[in-house]
């Protein structure tokens, strides 16, 4: 009988970690299986094998693994700007910064979408390719949609570390403009260069405004969090 609280605690506990389990597994293990099933969905309708859309490029084209290194860390700086701003908008939501919360979101939603676009070449394959629209066109609606954001939310934004995102969208201006206007191969270091100093810098920007946010909510709920001039 003395083993009965020890064997009901240990159920207590199995099932508490299942439960903090589930949610979360799921969701990865769905995530997953999503983009299987797209892969799967490509490989039926094409005459490619399936570890065409599994493999990475340098090792299904047979080239060294270096084989696109400036664009693989550009999509790892699209992932951590992303990740930053979503942290950010949770973070103001545990507050009540409803506002801030939603220009996160959707400044998170953004970066999403252009890491796509980059990983994909949405605006360099997909739009003229399918659906008939010249890249360049699509390149300048994106900056069109970009700035009217930014005109909406510029209240926010003047609250965050505006020099900093001023900076990254003038290195990607840089290299949306040589993309457009020259198209030539001896500035493609110049062109690609600044295309992944803006993504970092927009990368910093979002954990900047992550940490800020962060030291604005501990400092409401009587927490240390940091350089109270900051934020």
């Amino acid at each position: 009988m003395s083993s009965a609280p020890g064997i009901s605690l240990s159920s207590t506990t199995r099932s508490r970690r299942l439960e903090h389990l589930g949610k979360p597994f799921v969701i990865g293990a769905l995530g997953g299986l999503a983009v299987l099933a797209v892969a799967g969905v490509g490989w039926r309708l094409s005459s490619y094998p399936f570890g065409y859309f599994t493999r990475d490029p340098a090792a299904t084209t047979h080239q060294a693994p270096y084989l696109g290194m400036v664009s693989f860390f550009g999509l790892f700086a699209w992932a951590v700007a992303a990740t930053a701003l979503l942290c950010g908008g949770y973070v103001a939501s545990l507050r009540g910064a409803s506002d801030r919360r939603t220009a996160l979101f959707t400044g998170a939603g953004v970066v999403v979408y252009l890491l796509f676009d980059d990983a994909f070449q949405l605006h360099e394959y997909f739009y003229p390719q399918y659906l008939h629209v010249p890249d360049t066109v699509v390149e300048l609606a994106y900056v069109a949609a970009v700035v009217l954001l930014a005109v909406r939310g510029r209240r926010f934004l003047a609250s965050t570390n505006l020099t900093l995102l001023l900076a990254a969208g003038g290195f990607l201006a840089l290299s949306i403009g040589l993309d457009v206007l020259i198209a030539s191969e001896r500035v493609i270091a110049v062109e690609d260069g600044s295309k992944l100093i803006g993504i970092f810098l927009l990368a910093a920007y979002g954990v900047d405004t992550a940490l800020a946010e962060s030291r604005l909510t501990f400092r409401q709920f009587g927490l240390s969090g940091g350089d109270p001039a900051r934020g």
